[in-house]
């Protein structure tokens, strides 16, 4: 795909694909032929954004050319020549300037709702589990936030495991503040027992 022909302009360039007559609009402020080549290259690299258009590269890119559309500094031209040309629904734009459109948006749903969680069914050590309750420790839940809580929970019928599990986390945290509590005092009376066996010592003196 030939470049040289570009000027270093800000504003909406095209790459378009003379095979299938598929075409990409961009826009740049750092130069069409700057911005062109990149594309090039990542084409080239086999690791351009927009996977139709490195398939169709791949498959054949004898016949590919780039141009200027308009020379421009607003980049909502860009959005105008995408929706002028169809190029999100026959091109290879897969976002309507910063913005997805419904099909990318529906895949990248889909995609994910296929995708299980990377830690799912694995437990969690002790250690991080002690970060996170450490993460909470202190943290305060605004009256709006708690309001929208409650909201969100009314009329929900809960499942009795989820009582349980519910009963027994407010029990764990309950000991632990237990716990934490009783350190607090066993290191305040450690602390008096010190002082009294400093008094002692100075009274045998």
């Amino acid at each position: 795909m030939e470049y040289g022909h570009l000027k270093e302009d800000t504003g909406v360039y095209i790459i378009t694909n003379h095979n299938t007559n598929k075409s990409y609009i961009g826009f740049t402020t750092q130069g069409v032929r700057t911005r062109v080549r990149r594309h090039i290259n990542d084409l080239k690299a086999n690791e351009h954004h927009s996977d139709s258009m490195q398939k169709d590269w791949n498959d054949d890119n004898s016949d590919w050319s780039a141009n200027t559309v308009e020379i421009t500094t607003d980049k909502q031209r860009e959005v105008f020549w995408i929706l002028k040309l169809r190029t999100h629904e026959i091109g290879y734009n897969y976002k309507i300037g910063d913005k997805f459109d419904e099909i990318t948006k529906q895949k990248v749903s889909d995609n994910r709702a296929k995708c299980e969680a990377w830690n799912k069914g694995i437990p969690l050590t002790e250690e991080q589990k002690s970060n996170l309750r450490n993460c909470r420790l202190g943290s305060v839940i605004s009256e709006e936030v708690k309001s929208k809580m409650s909201a969100s929970h009314k009329g929900r019928v809960q499942s009795p495991i989820h009582v349980l599990r519910r009963n027994a986390s407010m029990i764990r945290s309950s000991i632990e503040k237990l716990e934490r509590t009783i350190i607090i005092k066993q290191e305040k009376l450690d602390s008096i027992k010190m002082q009294i066996q400093i008094m002692e010592e100075n009274i045998n003196d």
